[in-house]
């Protein structure tokens, strides 16, 4: 007969790093075993041995709720996911102590459970990860946001979050939920009656997702979808979801008449911050009325100069803080009516319509109209110019105009110029003499530019000092200069700038004095 051992059963098998084999802690070799738990605690511990022989192995009176919680901490966080998972199911108490070592700090489980995608782009999950967060039965992690990325056959996907999102507690604020829809989503079915099929199962998915009544944004990867438009045998389209409600960002894309009416609709119902619309029409800016509008971005496509004007001369979207203008996007001043007078202004907006609005950004042709009506900008201070998408010869005039437009908005700290893509002829057009008085921008106290300009850099920049003699900060972000030449740059700017007291370039900061 062997000699008797004594035992302490815990509840909870281990795996010792040396042996490889499964254990329970011994009570007089616990730090020899077990990594580096805790003697302290294990010693602190009340324990009453039991005797058992190699053929039987006796419970311990040691409970499980006996057992501090600090040291069920150490155990469990030795064991891999799969083990951890397996103890999580144990118990209530085992539960709550298992899932707050895995998923651990608020920070660390909404980087790590933020996304979730088929094709685990970037730090994204499998949707099949939605089953760890379903097995958190005592304490659910907060997960403040997630978004989902879905495409084709993206059901069984949709399928996961919603059995994640049923266990989630009622009484408890749900997640915000972005969803990014592939083009492969609007893939057509090879079915017959396509269209009614594909219009009735989009239909269907929408609407759930309305009733999940915690979609934040909802973007679309596609272009024109006109089978949605599809009628019924009512005569009424097939594809009308219920109207989102908690929208904060809007993606307006016109892939169907029927798809943009429901868009427009859960806009103007929704508490939509930032606008991104992209190839819209007339008809659809006046539509929109957006209370809670800060931010809009206008990406792709034609607009009226008129239309833009009642857009944002609307008092609901005098919250209005930026507005950028893609490439892509063009502005056009449409030819008044006959019998209607000419405006002396592209731009017809009433005195401080956007008294918030601080920031604009927009090629050089979309800007000489925008900017039109000055007094409408009174609480305006940046303004970030760039080249149009197709360059043609009238950069130059328009800049021109741009500064013109500027310089009565005494509210413009800061201006971003492509002074290094200005051709030769641009720069011509810049220092012509007219009879008019000379333009000059001295509120500007901050100016940034890609690179340096090219045609002569010391004639160039006589030219700048004049438009802006009260800079204060120049950057040049490219010029890709070594250090003589920025040294000699830097003291040819102090020379001809006297108000200059900060130089940056290349991210290499000179100050007055260094």
């Amino acid at each position: 007969m062997k000699a008797e051992e004594q035992y302490c059963r815990i509840g909870v098998t281990v795996r010792d790093p040396e042996s490889s084999k499964q254990i329970f802690a011994r009570v007089g070799h616990p730090l020899s075993l077990i990594m580096s738990w805790s003697l302290r605690d294990i010693q602190a511990m009340t324990v009453n041995p039991v005797t058992h022989n190699e053929d039987q192995l006796e419970p311990a009176s040691c409970s499980l709720a006996r057992i501090p919680t600090e040291l069920l901490a150490i155990i469990v966080g030795y064991l891999v996911k799969k083990d951890l998972f397996s103890v999580a199911l144990v118990c209530r108490r085992l539960n709550d102590i298992a899932t707050t070592v895995w998923f651990g700090t608020q920070r660390q489980y909404q980087k790590t459970y933020g996304a979730f995608s088929t094709s685990h782009a970037g730090h994204a999950l499998p949707y099949s990860s939605f089953k760890d967060l379903r097995l958190c039965l005592v304490t659910k992690p907060a997960i403040p946001n997630i978004k989902l990325s879905l495409s084709k056959d993206f059901a069984p996907d949709f399928r996961e979050f919603l059995r994640y999102f049923d266990t989630l507690p009622r009484d408890k604020t749900p997640p915000n939920v972005q969803i990014d829809l592939h083009h492969t989503v609007w893939a057509r079915s090879h079915v017959r009656d396509a269209d009614e099929y594909d219009a009735e199962r989009l239909n269907a998915f929408f609407t759930r997702i309305a009733e999940l009544n915690c979609v934040t944004a909802l973007h679309t990867c596609t272009e024109s979808e006109p089978w949605l438009d599809v009628k019924g045998e009512d005569g009424l389209p097939i594809f009308s979801p219920p109207t989102l409600t908690t929208l904060t960002e809007e993606y307006l894309k016109p892939l169907s008449e029927s798809y943009s009416d429901w868009l427009i609709r859960s806009a103007n119902a929704s508490p939509v911050n930032k606008l991104v619309i992209a190839y819209p029409d007339g008809s659809i800016l006046l539509r929109l009325h957006l209370p809670k509008l800060r931010d809009a971005l206008f990406n792709g496509g034609k607009i009226s100069t008129h239309h833009l004007s009642l857009f944002l001369d609307q008092e609901a979207h005098s919250r209005l803080e930026e507005l950028i203008f893609a490439p892509n996007t063009s502005l056009y001043h449409e030819m008044p009516d006959v019998g209607h007078p000419t405006c002396h202004t592209a731009m017809q907006l009433r005195p401080g319509a956007l008294p918030r609005l601080t920031s604009i950004a927009a090629d050089t042709d979309v800007l000489a109209l925008l900017l039109s009506a000055p007094l409408a900008f009174t609480g305006l201070q940046r303004v970030d110019v760039r080249l149009p998408y197709y360059r043609g010869p009238s950069i130059g005039r328009n800049l021109r105009r741009i500064f013109s437009w500027v310089s009565e908005i005494p509210t413009v700290l800061h201006m971003t110029l492509p002074l290094e893509d200005l051709a030769y002829n641009d720069w011509e057009y810049l220092s012509l003499e007219s009879d008019e008085d000379p333009i000059v921008l001295p509120h500007v106290k901050k100016l940034v530019c890609g690179g340096y300009p090219r045609y002569d850099w010391s004639i160039r920049l006589d030219q700048i000092v004049v438009f802006f003699p009260g800079v204060e900060e120049f950057v040049m972000d490219r010029a890709s200069w070594k250090e003589p030449r920025r040294l000699d740059c830097v003291e040819q700017m102090r020379e001809q700038w006297p108000s200059l007291k900060r130089v940056v370039i290349d991210g290499v900061r000179y100050t007055n004095g260094e």
